[in-house]
């Protein structure tokens, strides 16, 4: 087939820049289309600019059927889809741009190139990372690139002069082309729309986002999965990090904590190089008694180890104790005993240690950063993770925490661990030990004394010696946290309401609405091992019931409680004063709730299980139980008198008005008390409007 060379075409120099046009040096072009040969392979014809006949070697065709025709600068129309280049040798084209044959393999890293020349200069650069000193400008250059650097930088004539900008932003390019890229791209914003989904998007990402978003074509594909990548090593790390599950974990020693371990778990070549870098940061140099050489205090114990001592290199994986004095013995024990993890990961024979991807691991730790002068090493293990139990999710979390998260988000499941000490039900168990059933507490306060668990649990803590507290508008009181003073004690803050039809209670928090749903609507309890009754908090129920704590005391009178709530409603009701008005009989009372429960509604929500009784209040129920049931009778301190325990109280206030040592008289209704408080409450509840004009006195017997 013929093609005859185009028109001139008459375009301006702006448009020129902006439009890639095709130079034939020969006018001539050809077509090249794909077969399938009979061993079931393919191959590639080639049309013939002078006749209509295919060849596949149209060079060797034209010189023997056309003699005399020009026969070199013939283009291609490149076949596959999205290219659109026209090249010369098109075949080689195609085999080293599209198919990327690579026939060359690294005998350290096993990466593969598509020549001989790539795979020295690989060598050169990656593994055996040389150095030479420029003679020219004394700095420190790859010895590949020496020849480069001062034929280019410094020979006459050999650096070429860069282009500037032309919109106004100082940056400089080797090429024309190149400045126009980017004005296009950076200064005009130049997008193209896709046609599939109207996205705009750069002229050169354009090919790449069609094939991976559209049309699903990727280079590597995972087994298990079906997961696309576009790269061998993306693929590698995602089945290393998905599928096997193998992570790293940090062996480096904790500053200021003697005999602990990081043992922090990352997933990536740049996590562990970040993570290391974290250490250094907060460490201090320290002189090596052996060879005078200052190392961070974090790595001289494994300084010394692994620089003079003769010592048995310990196998990567966490939990083998296999070790071997040769590096290659402890290579070829990696590798057989722990294959299928080796499988998707490199080994670096700097270090001797296995890694994600070794480029990036060279880089970080022996070329670019304070490793090549050995200052230190990377200190890790590899570490299996926790593989889901779901059905058909092959997924690997780094801790337990991250595979109930997992397990929570993506299969919808509430996971909780059963704690052995305590019994109780928890999400994050590690740290519920950590906070309730760790005997140490190894962080001390240097203000105090007071020792904590956990360094969070401390700066926390320390946190009260510095925070200023605040004035309460409404009550006074100086209190740190103002904000929660308000929501709790004056019932300022905004409420939630529960998620259940029908349901009209409301929180403070969103925690606080979880625990009510689960335990109210859901019916979740926990069986006390010790009286075998059902609980909500079994934590709670304990400290209250069997081991009758009472670490809260009052600031103003020294009495305990067991709860918060109970010595915070103490202190509004008893020494701040705050009463409510009943909606139904404008009574002022301290406790609305229960007012409204017993005096309105009257109900007795406990009954008695062996007689038909039933009582406004566990108190009240256990004090009938005690009378009735089992005739416990109790002496009155002022008459001597045995009555039933349910009705002394009731005695002791009719007791009181008979003897002098009630010292304090209501002047209305000639009730006398023991204390000035009870006489107050009496005057509050008794005599509201009378109040104000009596002042109470003390009586003389």
């Amino acid at each position: 087939m013929k093609v005859e060379a185009p028109e001139p075409m008459d375009i301006t120099g702006t448009a020129k820049e902006r439009i890639g046009i095709v130079k034939e040096e020969s006018g001539l072009t050809s077509n090249i289309r794909k077969i399938e040969t009979e061993e079931g392979g393919h191959s590639w014809l080639s049309s013939c600019p002078y006749c209509e006949s295919e060849w596949g070697d149209l060079v060797g065709h034209i010189k023997y059927a056309h003699k005399g025709k020009a026969w070199k600068g013939i283009r291609t129309l490149c076949p596959i889809d999205f290219c659109g280049k026209h090249v010369v040798d098109i075949k080689n084209h195609i085999r080293m741009v599209h198919d990327k044959v690579r026939n060359f393999t690294c005998p350290q890293c096993n990466n593969t190139f598509v020549n001989s020349n790539r795979l020295n200069f690989h060598i050169e650069t990656v593994h055996t990372a040389t150095k030479s000193t420029c003679p020219h400008c004394k700095i420190d250059v790859k010895t590949p690139y020496l020849l480069t650097h001062i034929k280019k930088y410094h020979e006459e004539g050999g650096q070429k002069p860069r282009v500037v900008c032309n919109a106004g932003c100082d940056k400089s390019y080797t090429s024309k082309a190149d400045m126009d890229r980017h004005v296009l791209r950076v200064h005009l914003k130049y997008k193209v729309k896709c046609e599939f989904c109207e996205k705009s998007i750069d002229p050169d990402q354009m090919s790449r986002h069609v094939k991976k978003v559209h049309q699903g074509i990727f280079k590597y594909y995972c087994k298990i999965c079906q997961a696309g990548f576009d790269y061998q090593r993306s693929l590698r790390f995602h089945i290393s990090n998905t599928h096997t599950g193998t992570f790293v974990i940090c062996n480096i020693p904790k500053k200021g904590e003697e005999g602990h371990l990081c043992k922090k778990n990352l997933r990536t070549e740049e996590g562990i190089f970040e993570h290391i870098k974290t250490h250094i940061g907060l460490d201090t140099k320290v002189r090596c008694g052996e060879c005078d050489l200052e190392v961070y205090s974090c790595f001289l114990q494994d300084h010394i180890r692994t620089h003079h001592t003769k010592y048995k290199k310990q196998c990567v994986l966490d939990g083998c104790d296999a070790e071997y004095f040769e590096r290659d013995e402890l290579r070829r024990h990696v590798y057989d005993a722990h294959g299928p993890i080796m499988e998707h990961m490199d080994w670096c024979h700097e270090c001797s240690k296995p890694c994600f991807l070794l480029q990036t691991h060279i880089k970080n730790f022996h070329t670019d950063y304070l490793l090549a002068n050995q200052e230190y090493s990377p200190v890790y293990k590899l570490v299996i993770g926790l593989m889901c139990q779901e059905d058909g999710c092959k997924f690997f979390a780094v801790n337990q925490h991250a595979l109930d998260r997992h397990t929570k988000q993506i299969h919808e499941l509430e996971i909780t661990h059963k704690c052995e000490e305590c019994g109780v039900h928890i999400r994050d168990l590690e740290k519920h030990i950590n906070d309730f059933h760790s005997k140490t507490k190894s962080h001390v306060c240097d203000v105090c004394n007071k020792g904590f668990i956990s360094k969070p649990k401390l700066r926390m803590h320390k946190l009260t010696h510095t925070r200023t507290k605040q004035v309460c508008e409404i009550c006074s009181s100086e209190v740190i946290k103002l904000k929660q003073h308000m929501e709790l004690v004056h019932d300022q803050a905004p409420k939630l309401p529960c998620d259940v039809e029908g349901c009209t209670t409301t929180f403070f928090n969103k925690h606080g609405k979880n625990l009510h749903i689960k335990h109210v609507h859901q019916g979740i309890k926990y069986k006390c091992d010790q009286c075998d009754k059902e609980v909500v908090n079994l934590r709670m129920h304990k400290r209250i019931v069997h081991e009758k704590v009472r670490k809260h005391v009052c600031p103003e009178c020294g009495k305990t409680f067991q709860m918060t709530a109970h010595l915070r409603l103490h202190i509004a009701r008893v020494h701040l004063k705050l009463r409510e008005k009943c909606p139904e009989c404008g009574k002022q009372v301290q406790d609305l709730y229960a007012h409204n429960l017993y005096v309105h509604k009257k109900e007795r929500n406990f009954p008695c299980d062996q007689c038909d009784a039933r009582l406004y209040t566990s108190f009240a129920l256990k004090s009938h139980i005690e009378s009735v049931h089992l005739g416990e009778r109790v002496k009155c301190p002022d008459c001597s008198v045995l009555f039933a325990k349910a009705y002394i109280n009731k005695h002791r206030k009719q007791c009181f008005s008979k003897h002098s040592y009630a010292k304090f008289r209501c002047k209305l209704c000639n009730k006398r008390f023991l204390s000035i408080d009870n006489l107050e409450r009496h005057m509050e509840t008794k005599h509201p409007e009378e109040e104000a004009n009596l002042v109470p006195k003390k009586e003389e017997p």
